[in-house]
């Protein structure tokens, strides 16, 4: 066996079933195919700034799930603006049924790994949400943004039907400011369709590179 990425670890739990969830020539991550599709982010400050303030809040959000939040550890900063925006969407009783948890789906017989933010019982229903995180001045996600979140969100849907069961009743974004935060649902059956489109372009990509002998 070789030794497995750091970020592929996660994974392990499917070994038996996802023998090849370590290479990802073999099992993409859902980020993966989307760098393939748009290309990654630009390696310029502003976008490694914005990355890492993300990275932060998202960590920051989690623990405040997860109920292990220090308050003490997010003085000073916008954290707790970001966690009250969040708060506006949740309800008294909604369970989390997974936090950050890693799955795999698998579509058009591609398996991909992907990690859904949070999938949510609220009463009978189960919703995926993603949450992305903008600056004080961000802007909102535009046409090319959204259509490459609702990608990313599709992939979520399939994986949790297949892993946890429920289809869920509502999938989407939550596009969280300091100040604000606005709900974008990517519920249509379309994106799915688009998704698996991809994973097999990327699919045949693959197969002409390594016939290349790239």
């Amino acid at each position: 066996m070789p030794d497995i990425p750091e970020h592929r670890k996660d994974w392990a739990i499917f070994e038996k079933e996802l023998p090849g969830y370590w290479d990802k020539t073999v099992v993409p991550s859902v980020s993966q195919l989307l760098s393939w599709e748009y290309g990654a982010p630009p390696n310029i400050p502003a976008v490694l700034v914005a990355m890492d303030r993300g990275k932060k809040v998202h960590h920051s959000l989690q623990l405040r799930d997860e109920q292990d939040l220090d308050l003490e550890t997010i003085a000073g900063t916008d954290h707790l603006k970001y966690i009250r925006q969040w708060e506006t969407f949740l309800r008294p009783g909604d369970h989390f049924m997974g936090i950050e948890r890693p799955l795999y789906g698998t579509l058009t017989d591609i398996d991909y790994i992907v990690r859904p933010d949070r999938v949510i019982q609220r009463g009978d229903k189960i919703l995926i949400v993603d949450l992305k995180t903008k600056s004080a001045v961000g802007r909102p996600p535009d046409a090319k943004e959204q259509q490459k979140h609702a990608l990313e969100i599709a992939a979520q849907k399939v994986a949790v039907a297949q892993r946890l069961g429920p289809l869920a009743s509502w999938a989407g974004c939550i596009y969280l400011w300091p100040h604000k935060c606005q709900i974008v649902g990517y519920n249509d059956a379309k994106f799915v369709d688009q998704f698996g489109d991809l994973l097999g372009r990327w699919a045949d990509a693959r197969i002409t590179s390594q016939a290349a002998g790239e």
